[in-house]
Order: structure tokens, then sequence, then C-alpha cells
């Protein structure tokens, strides 16, 4: 059996990875994460476990708020390096980071979710993500947010479905 490790222990691992990642993939002029899976191909799913990695981060920040910086500072060093990796995996990053800052209560987090509504190709998913930011803390202003950018919801997006259900699920 393998001694357990607790989640801070793997934090500072993963991010000590992560960041060893980044300065390999500059060191050899690699600027999209995809790169590395198909040059490297051992079925690894890379954005899989940063995604994975990074909502473990997020639970663990609830109890260590210290945390959200590291969340914050390892996004902004992944979005510089792979800088043209996929728009999924780019939006999917910003999204953690704009969550970290509005959850350090810094105004950083809104102008990103703003910046976002501008620039992402589904609005309404910027807008479920903008509420979702919210919704532990603060469940008024998140449905606030989503009233309030009630001409960004596209019923062909997938996020509608979650929006209406958040709605639903906050009258009771």
């Amino acid at each position: 059996m393998e001694p357990s490790i607790s989640n801070s222990e793997k934090i500072k691992l993963g991010v000590s990875c992560f960041k060893k990642l980044c300065q390999t993939a500059e060191k050899f002029d690699i600027s999209a994460l995809e790169t590395i899976d198909y040059q490297v191909h051992d079925d690894l799913d890379l954005y899989a476990s940063l995604m994975t990695f990074l909502d473990l981060m997020m639970q663990e920040a609830e109890k260590d708020k210290q945390l959200y910086r590291t969340i914050v500072d390892l996004c902004e060093r992944l979005l510089k390096t792979f800088s043209k990796s996929y728009p999924l995996l780019r939006i999917s990053i910003q999204y953690e980071q704009a969550t970290a800052y509005v959850r350090m209560k810094s105004k950083k987090g809104e102008q990103l979710f703003l910046h976002l509504l501008k620039v992402h190709s589904d609005p309404c998913d910027v807008v479920l993500h903008y509420a979702l930011a919210y919704l532990d803390q603060d469940e008024k202003r998140a449905i606030r947010i989503l009233h309030k950018y009630q001409n960004l919801w596209n019923k062909e997006s997938e996020a509608y479905e979650v929006i209406m259900q958040i709605l639903k699920d906050c009258e009771h």
C-alpha cells in the first residue's frame, strides 16, 4: 500500500510539476499544450489532469485562502506558456483564474469575466461561469449576474440548461 499524501502536499507537488512542464515547454519552444500530448503520446490527458488539479486547488483554497493566489499565478504562467493552445483549454484556465480572483475579492475577477463576455464565442457559457464564481459565497449576486446578462443566454449553448437549473434550484 502506498502512503496517503495530504491534499496540501499533492498541491505543492502538482504546482511544481506544472511549473516544470512550463519550463520544459518554453525550453523546447512549445506554445500549445496539445503539442506535448501529440509528441509524447503516453495516453496522459494533460488537459483533464490540469483541470482536475485546478479543481482540487479550488476546493482546498476554501480552507486555505492563500491558495487562490497560487491558482492565479499558475494560471497566468500556463496562459503565457501555452499561448497557442486550443481555445477550450485557454478559456477553461481563464475561468479558473477569474474565479480565484473573485474569491480573493479582487476586481480583476470581474474585469476578466467582463472581458471574456466580449471575446468568447459562447457568452452564455461565460455568464454561467461568472455566476458560478459567486454561487457558493453569494447566491443572490450569482442570480443577479444571471439576470443581468439574460440577453446573452442562448438556448443552443450547453450552458443554458445549467443556468435554468441553477435558477430553478435557487427559487426553492
